[in-house]
């Protein structure tokens, strides 16, 4: 995910695009975007409507088959062997799940996203072992697993309020077996707020005739990113909310629900999003 249009990228922009603090008093966005702020800060949950077209869209430059090769790498580096019934929580377009898959994974794919689920089905034809994909919130999980492995990648946890996103970390566990593991690909709080120290960053990128603008602000723990896309009839804005901890925070979080063996390390496998900050939690149950 990416710093600004999806909270990953903090240290470069997709091609064509340019990244920079936001002056103050600039023009984009103005003051809407800062009443938009304070409505996201007040009903925290980001909606599944901030992941439509334009988000797909401003992370083609990420959501390659080359980043997914180095994703599942670093993945299998992580387990060290591990092997079984493994949930990815969110599963998106099948990305890691089809590739865990056909490593031997026997895996299940949640996702919110009918569009994003029907890509991941469609991309299974003629495989032998399929991934098995349930369109659901992820706070609606208890009847799945058991797992020896849940995948939360791509910074895809922190985006419910801070209860619902304590819950589902809770649900994780119940739905983990005695010794599975828990994987969550993030960022660190500490990074982002020395980046984002100066105030606000914004991005625009055009991509086929759109020209998507971005910009993050950290309000306490929460990256708010407010998208605005134009190139069709009327401009189109989106915000979203997702949590951040810093390494201390996750550590103390996840041993306190019942977690042991919890890690914090940062990226080994090469990253087109945000190497410096992208952060792996690793946990035991």
């Amino acid at each position: 995910m990416v710093l600004t249009g999806h909270p990953h990228r903090l240290s470069g922009g997709a091609v064509g695009s340019v990244m920079k603090a936001a002056p103050s008093g600039a023009a984009f966005f103005a003051q809407k975007v800062k009443s938009r702020i304070v409505a996201s800060m007040e009903s925290p949950s980001t909606s599944l409507e901030f992941f439509d077209d334009d988000y797909w869209l401003s992370h083609e430059d990420y959501l390659t088959s080359e980043q997914a090769d180095f994703d599942v790498a670093e993945i299998l580096s992580l387990l060290n062997g591990a092997s079984g019934r493994l949930l990815d929580a969110p599963c998106g377009s099948g990305r890691l799940a089809a590739r865990l898959s056909l490593l031997g994974f026997d895996v299940d794919g949640v996702d919110l996203d009918p569009r994003a689920l029907k890509l991941a089905r469609s991309q299974q034809r003629g495989l032998s072992q399929k991934v098995h994909y349930f369109e659901r919130d992820l706070r609606a999980l208890l009847e799945l697993g058991p797992y020896d492995v849940i995948l939360s990648w791509f910074n895809s946890f922190g985006y419910f309020s801070s209860e619902d996103n304590v819950e589902l970390l809770r649900s994780f566990s119940s739905l983990l077996k005695s010794n599975g593991q828990l994987l969550i690909n993030t960022l660190d709080l500490h990074v982002v707020q020395q980046v984002l120290s100066e105030g606000a960053l914004s991005e625009e990128l055009t991509v086929r005739g759109r020209t998507i603008g971005s910009t993050a602000h950290l309000e306490g723990s929460r990256l708010i990113t407010t998208r605005v896309s134009t190139g069709l009839s009327e401009a189109l804005e989106k915000v979203s909310s997702v949590e951040l901890f810093t390494a201390k925070h996750w550590i103390e979080l996840l041993q306190g629900l019942g977690f042991s063996d919890v890690s914090v390390t940062k990226r080994s496998q090469p990253s087109l999003g945000d190497p410096v900050a992208e952060i792996t939690v690793q946990a035991t149950r």
